[in-house]
Order: structure tokens, then sequence, then C-alpha cells
């Protein structure tokens, strides 16, 4: 099955986008920073979206950025760490 936390999404900006800039595209999206942004060649951003949205329109809100790289949900892994 797809299982994806509901309420994440992580969103890669690309290179030439400062973080400034991807802040800015984040809080105007109404989406928090969850947790430090992973550098792997674009800046890969963890956010909590809104409550009232659902992750497929906070996709399609990032998808449509041009400084936008990709933007997937958040997927569980299916690890379990003790």
């Amino acid at each position: 099955g797809s299982q994806y936390l509901i309420d994440e999404i992580l969103v890669a900006f690309k290179k030439e986008i400062n973080p400034e800039d991807a802040q800015k595209v984040i809080r105007a999206a109404g989406c928090i920073v969850k947790d430090t942004p992973l550098d792997l060649g674009n800046t890969i951003y963890t956010l909590d979206i809104p409550d009232d949205k659902r992750v497929e329109e906070m996709l399609d809100v990032f998808r449509n950025d041009p400084g936008v790289a990709y933007a997937e949900p958040n997927g569980i892994a299916s690890i379990n760490v003790e």
C-alpha cells in the first residue's frame, strides 16, 4: 500500500533558489518547516501542511512553483527502530 504521512510533504527547491526565497514560498503556502533541510544537491524541506489542506493539494501548489525541483508525499518507512 502507498502509505504516507497525511500532514507532511517533502519539497526540494532548485539549486539556484536561496533559502530566504524558499522560506517565502513555504510561508506563502501556509506550511511550516519541520526538520533541518537536507542538502542533497537540491535543498529538501520536510513541511507540515495546514490542517485544512490535503497532501495532493499542497503538492500541486509546490509543483506549480518554478523554483521547486519536486514535491512528494513524505513516505512512511517500514523500518521499525527500537
